[in-house]
């Protein structure tokens, strides 16, 4: 499973692929906003991103996500990514020109 954190007014994504990484969600933020990518969600959420659903904003409940891509095939997860990221990058410069890391 991939865990992406996405801020847009920093114009970052990083990828983690060890779920045990401390860095997940560290600061521990109330009411952060986290979406689950499965087999099951699949084609609900990539029409919530392309329709809009999901709104970046410079106020702390908007400004990042969490997103948790569950397919058990690494190569399939960065693609899941990569459609949401084309689907944000339209909407917001700072997504569209943040060059996705990989932290672990």
């Amino acid at each position: 499973m991939l865990q992406v954190y996405v801020n847009s007014p920093a114009s970052r994504v990083t990828i983690h692929h060890n779920e045990a990484c401390p860095e997940i969600r560290k600061m521990n933020k109330p009411g952060q906003r986290v979406v689950r990518v499965d087999s099951r969600s699949l084609s609900v959420e990539l029409r919530r991103f392309e329709d809009g659903h999901y709104r970046f904003q410079a106020t702390a409940a908007l400004n990042d996500m969490w997103l948790q891509i569950d397919f058990a095939d690494p190569e399939y997860e960065l693609d899941v990514l990569n459609r949401i990221l084309g689907h944000l990058g339209p909407r917001y410069k700072r997504i569209r020109n943040a060059t996705p890391k990989t932290h672990c």
